[in-house]
């Protein structure tokens, strides 16, 4: 079979995901495998696809290679996409799959954006690898590349392809028409527009102006295609170092002069491929120039979309879990009388802002008494401030997480679903641990299914009733004056005491502690990691 790995990675050869590609190309040279570096070759794509066409054509066997960036691919594989797309190539009966490399944070979704593409041009899919950064460098890593690679001729022999979605049904397109009354502007405020809106994209560009003219502030629209992009991030982290991106477009000032200075951000955008305009996704991934940190940090966001968001359940997941993933279980907390708020990280990847809670405790002055929670890393994230900021944090919550470092286990709330096994493991204390009968890790948040979880038993919104249910618990125990330990709560769930045997990772747990405070990690919002803080508004008056 002669096999097309399309490396997607802006670093080429040195891309972490292509060598398991190059491992399965070592394993099977029965079959003929050709590595082409389209993610540093899109300029010259851009210039002239004939050598690209001619590749494609000869595969019997696409498979895609790329590092997940921002929920979905790089900007260079949706360019790419769009290119294979204009040019009208016939893939139609061949055979496509992907590797991914990925920490799991919205895998599920760059799986799925190739996917729907793929269907699009007629192609055979199978599903997918998503590997972890370093999986091939371990055993169990290279047992299940070599068992994927097994699966994917397996299914291309046998017919064994993922069943393509729905599609939108077709149907006369109306343009939208502006119809908002005007409302008075206040002033005072900035609200950037950013929008990828083309000339000719009357729907959007009605929307938009529908929208400020009923918008009582003031606003400007940014577009997209207008700004000239040098080209996507390049993953060199440099920035990280200096402030700075490496390419001279000029790209930094404009992101922190034109749009980080607004005090809200409104996304406007048309669907195409699945997802939007290459030119947003570039915008996407370059912001990493802010010195890995984010420019819409405690800023209002809202979302303008343009075309059938309905049928596109993937998209919807994207956008919506960046919005809200953790929104249901906090609204249900904030029901108790439980102020929640929601610390929005970097590229929802904590270790882009390590301190962010010490710039949310300012804002509430009148608050004495606050409590740190997080889901999963967010979790260790939390601990770790937690345990380096006793005098500021009264209580940990922790969900689908344990304690790092040395934050005492008599101020710590842990809930877990019961077929979280990896968690139940690492819990070496006793105290104040509620299971969630039939609960997973992802039930936590709202952001649809992760890699390596188990399917729940219950439902999202009974796993969250009852971790609210236990925070409440948690934090009523504290405004009163004595603070026993949270015994029997959800009595028929209750973690039993652990082992001897399984109390000697203790110490273990304190030295990996340190070793996450040096890295500066902090907490996370992201797939599967969720981080926020709580302040109990009613301990301000009867407590203390």
């Amino acid at each position: 079979m002669n096999i097309l790995v399309l490396n997607a990675s802006p670093k080429g050869k040195n891309s972490t995901t292509v060598h398991t590609a190059l491992y399965l190309q070592a394993l099977h040279p029965e079959h003929t495998f050709t590595v082409l570096p389209v993610g540093q070759r899109i300029r010259s794509y851009e210039k002239d696809f004939a050598p690209l066409r001619a590749e494609l054509e000869q595969a019997d066997l696409l498979l895609f290679s790329y590092p997940v960036y921002t929920f979905i691919a790089p900007y260079q594989l949706h360019r790419l996409i769009e290119l294979i797309k204009a040019d009208g190539v016939d893939l139609s009966g061949k055979f496509a799959s992907q590797i991914t490399t990925s920490k799991h944070f919205y895998d599920v979704t760059a799986h799925r954006w190739v996917e729907e593409n793929c269907f699009d041009l007629g192609m055979n899919v199978v599903r997918g690898l998503s590997a972890d950064m370093d999986d091939l460098l371990t055993g169990r890593g290279q047992r299940e590349a070599r068992d994927f690679f097994d699966q994917l001729m397996f299914s291309c022999e046998h017919g064994l392809f993922i069943t393509p979605p729905a599609r939108a049904p077709e149907a006369e397109r109306t343009v939208y028409q502006p119809q908002l009354p005007a409302a008075a502007k206040t002033k005072g405020k900035d609200v950037v527009i950013v929008t990828n809106c083309a000339p000719e994209d009357e729907n959007l560009r009605n929307m938009i102006a529908d929208f400020r003219a009923a918008l009582p502030f003031d606003s400007r629209v940014v577009n997209l295609r207008e700004f000239p992009l040098a080209g996507g991030c390049l993953g060199c982290f440099g920035c990280a170092v200096t402030g700075k991106c490496v390419y001279k477009d000029g790209f930094d000032e404009f992101l922190r002069t034109q749009i980080q200075s607004a005090d809200a951000f409104v996304y406007a955008f048309t669907i195409a491929d699945h997802y939007t305009q290459s030119s947003f996704k570039c915008y996407d991934d370059r912001q990493f120039c802010n010195g890995h940190r984010t420019v819409t940090h405690g800023t209002p966001i809202a979302y303008l979309i343009s075309g059938d968001y309905r049928y596109e359940s993937n998209l919807r997941m994207i956008v919506e879990a960046r919005a809200e993933a953790y929104l249901p279980l906090l609204d249900r907390i904030r029901q108790t009388g439980v102020t929640c708020i929601l610390v929005h990280m970097p590229f929802h990847m904590a270790i882009f802002d390590p301190g962010a809670a010490e710039d949310i405790f300012p804002q509430f002055p009148e608050i004495e008494h606050w409590y740190m929670a997080g889901h999963l890393m967010g979790g260790a994230m939390a601990s770790q401030f937690a345990s380096g900021h006793p005098d500021e944090i009264d209580g940990l919550i922790l969900m689908g997480a344990y304690i790092y470092g040395d934050y005492p286990d008599e101020n710590t709330l842990t809930v877990y679903g019961s077929l979280n096994q990896s968690v139940e493991d690492h819990i070496d204390y006793t105290e104040n641990i509620v299971e969630i009968e039939g609960g997973n890790h992802a039930q936590f948040g709202n952001y649809g299914p992760q890699k390596g979880d188990a399917p729940a038993a219950i439902s999202a919104q009974e796993q969250q009733e009852q971790t609210a249910e236990a925070v409440e618990a948690f934090l009523n125990r504290w405004i009163r004056t004595e603070k026993a330990p949270l015994r029997g709560f959800f009595s028929a769930c209750r973690k039993p005491p652990r082992r001897p045997e399984q109390r000697e990772s203790r110490g273990k747990r304190g030295r990996f502690g340190r070793i996450l405070r040096d890295r500066m990690c902090f907490l996370h919002r992201s797939v599967g990691c969720g981080a926020f803080l709580l302040r109990n508004v009613r301990e301000s008056s009867e407590r203390n």
